[in-house]
């Protein structure tokens, strides 16, 4: 199922014109898992963003398990 969904991503974002070198795959809601970065290592994303709000330590290994920094938390501290 992960994988079909995947390539239904894939194909979507190619109908919009989006540019194979910067396919970044956003967790609905954060969740994830290792079957799903698996596919993702075989897929045309480059990266994988989850919801742990802070800056991303860059890693190629990691890519798939980059931190984000949420513009909704900016300002609560």
């Amino acid at each position: 199922e992960q994988k079909f969904e995947l390539g239904q991503t894939d194909r979507f974002l190619e109908s919009l014109g989006v540019d194979p070198d910067y396919k970044v795959m956003c967790y609905p809601y954060g969740g994830y898992d290792d079957s799903l970065l698996r596919q993702l290592e075989w897929s045309s994303f480059k990266a994988g963003l989850t919801i742990v709000s802070e800056v991303a330590v860059l890693s190629k290994s990691k890519r798939f398990e980059l931190a984000r920094i949420d513009t909704n938390e900016m300002g609560k501290k």
